[in-house]
């Protein structure tokens, strides 16, 4: 069986999975024009190391592997590896770090 190739992100990128928001309000009502917009919403897969300042110390990412982190409509690069769709953003395209989500899938 042949193995799927993994992605490694390197310096201040991060491998995002978007969360896909729920098309059922809070109420159970059916809203279908619920995620007309692409949501700006992603788990944080696996990050970089960072990067160097100009000093030569390492600035490490500000997201960790398993955070919820929000982002811009057009912050990211889109990726697709075996089929499956990623994101690839930079750090300083992390809006930030959405503690105690318990939305979306």
């Amino acid at each position: 069986m042949t193995e799927l190739p993994t992605i490694k992100p390197v310096l201040d990128r991060l491998l995002v999975e978007r969360i896909k928001e729920s098309e059922v309000t809070p109420e159970g009502i059916y809203d279908p024009n619920a995620n007309k917009d692409k949501p700006q919403l992603g788990k944080v897969l696996d990050v970089g190391p960072g990067v160097t300042d100009d000093n030569g110390k390492l600035v490490p990412n500000c997201a960790k592997a398993g955070e919820v982190v929000l982002f811009g409509k057009y912050s990211y690069s889109d990726v697709t590896v075996g089929g499956k769709e990623y994101l690839m953003l930079r750090n300083d395209e992390v809006w930030g770090i959405v503690e105690n989500y318990e939305g979306g899938e």
